[in-house]
């Protein structure tokens, strides 16, 4: 059985880099979001076993609520990225 596993996408000015991973069950997985020194999270990064390479609706509402504007998946059809709109009240 596969599971998902997540990392949260940390960018300093010059580049962006891949924070630690997490791992959690076939059917989701709690992103531990500290990023490394000079950087901070922009967005996630995680897996779908078996799944579509498109952000589920929680994965959208969850970007949204931490005010992350990226989101990128990884599915059957590959790695794909999103913009995901915030809220600019």
């Amino acid at each position: 059985m596969e599971i998902e596993i997540g990392s949260p996408i940390c960018c300093s000015p010059k580049k962006c880099v891949l924070g630690k991973q997490s791992t959690g069950t076939r059917t989701n997985v709690r992103i531990d979001m500290r990023c490394p020194p000079a950087t901070k999270a922009v967005g996630t990064y995680h897996t779908h076993p078996g799944g579509q390479s498109v952000l589920s609706t929680l994965d959208i509402v969850n970007l949204q609520k931490a005010g992350l504007p990226v989101g990128c998946v990884k599915g059957k059809q590959g790695l794909k990225c999103y913009r995901v709109p915030l809220d600019k009240r």
